[in-house]
């Protein structure tokens, strides 16, 4: 488990949007670890974690984006059922809510982004 810098970025609903901003992030040879893109009509949001907070907010203030940076937590889980439920089974137990997940499963492993109402509280509640 570890405490991120989550980035959310608002980017045009467009074609190519997505693109340009991955494409200045890989020129600058950042990584991108975890994203979400969620759309709206006009507007869409992308969630990134990367493994260089200060120069990708450099890039995003290059491109003239707008963002908004938050604490996440990521968890390692075991790609099995039921793995998650007992996640939240610990944060219930803690009295912490989950307002935001996102999750990708690769082999036996899951690795889910969550975003609590006390991400700190939540780290420690999930290490026990």
């Amino acid at each position: 488990m570890a405490l991120e810098k989550q980035f959310s970025i608002f980017v045009q609903n467009k074609v190519g949007s997505l693109r340009v901003l991955c494409k200045e992030l890989a020129r600058e040879g950042i990584n991108i670890r975890a994203i979400s893109v969620v759309d709206d009509l006009e507007w869409g949001i992308v969630r990134l974690i990367v493994d260089s907070d200060d120069r990708t907010r450099t890039i995003l203030q290059d491109l003239d984006m707008m963002y908004g940076e938050s604490q996440v937590l990521t968890v390692e889980l075991s790609n099995h059922p039921g793995a998650l439920a007992d996640l939240a089974d610990k944060l219930l137990t803690g009295n912490i809510n989950i307002e935001q997940a996102y999750a990708t499963a690769v082999g036996d492993n899951t690795i889910v982004v969550l975003s609590t109402t006390d991400d700190k509280r939540a780290n420690s509640a999930l290490s026990e």
